[in-house]
């Protein structure tokens, strides 16, 4: 009896183990899950999320980038030239000058861009160039528009490498060529309707005393200080603070890109700055 009882016991204690041993598994098996994060298909519906949010803004932008600076080709063909007296190189000289303004301002901008909020920046910087451009429709002679393009170009050149960066925050590397290519591709779209939408504009010609290439510049400018006041409230600065994504998503964005160690914005190290400056390759692409 004494033996059975001893075997009914042992019994019972392997089994308890056993109990035990199955309750941790299924413990730390949840833990992996949870730090594993979404199903495939979980994944392609944030993914999606993430694409409906944020590519429309980012090609909104650039479009009205690419807008403002090649206006001024519709000007043109609505008598700026002739209405500025420009002659010979000058008004070539008033498209080149913007480049290299341009090129100048694009690593400044992205450590500001690091240091403030996305949403800040971005509009920021698209009320400074709308600004400019509305202000370029008022200008009088060569002087006039030189300057103006040349602030212009400082005002642009933090959108582009802007857009570029923050487009990191949200996608693994894999995934951000494509991103890219869809908001540059808005570039196109500017030159398709750029043309009809200034055809359009320069019938107000004599509205005000001003020439229809003066509100050309005007309204396109208007136009990107509109749409940056809307950007300011919309554009979701980074993963951890986006309110259109529920806590779990957050968490599978921001674990998605440490696993991918892509998430640059953790870094602000001027080494990496430095060896950029010093590398023949920067200049030779450039």
């Amino acid at each position: 009896m004494e033996s059975t009882h001893y075997e009914v016991a042992g019994e019972k204690g392997v089994q308890a183990l056993r109990e035990k041993r199955d309750s941790i598994h299924s413990v730390e098996t949840g833990l992996a899950d949870s730090r594993v994060g979404f199903t495939p298909e979980d994944s392609k519906r944030l993914l999606s999320k993430l694409d409906r949010r944020i590519l429309p803004w980012m090609a909104g932008l650039f479009l009205l980038s690419y807008l403002d600076r090649s206006n001024i080709g519709n000007a043109r063909l609505d008598g700026l030239e002739k209405d500025l007296g420009l002659r010979g190189l000058q008004f070539n000289n008033a498209l080149a000058i913007f480049y290299p303004f341009y090129v100048i301002s694009e690593v400044p901008s992205n450590m500001m861009l690091k240091r403030t909020r996305a949403s800040f920046w971005f509009a920021f910087l698209m009320v400074s160039w709308g600004t400019i451009m509305t202000l370029m429709g008022l200008v009088k002679n060569y002087t006039g528009l030189m300057i103006a393009r040349s602030f212009l170009g400082i005002a642009e050149g933090g959108l582009f490498p802007g857009i570029a960066f923050y487009i990191t925050l949200w996608y693994r590397r894999s995934e951000t060529g494509s991103r890219m290519a869809i908001y540059y591709a808005a570039a196109t779209v500017a030159g398709a309707f750029g043309g009809l939408l200034a055809r359009g504009i320069s019938e107000m010609r004599g509205v005000g005393g001003l020439e229809g290439w003066s509100w050309i510049f005007i309204l396109e400018g208007l136009l990107t200080i509109i749409v940056a006041a809307v950007a300011y409230f919309f554009i979701p600065d980074d993963p951890s603070t986006a309110h259109f994504l529920t806590s779990a998503e957050r968490d599978e964005v921001i674990r998605r890109l440490d696993d991918d160690n892509s998430h640059l914005s953790r870094a602000n190290d001027m080494e990496f700055f430095w060896d950029a400056v010093k590398d023949w390759k920067t200049y030779a692409y450039s």
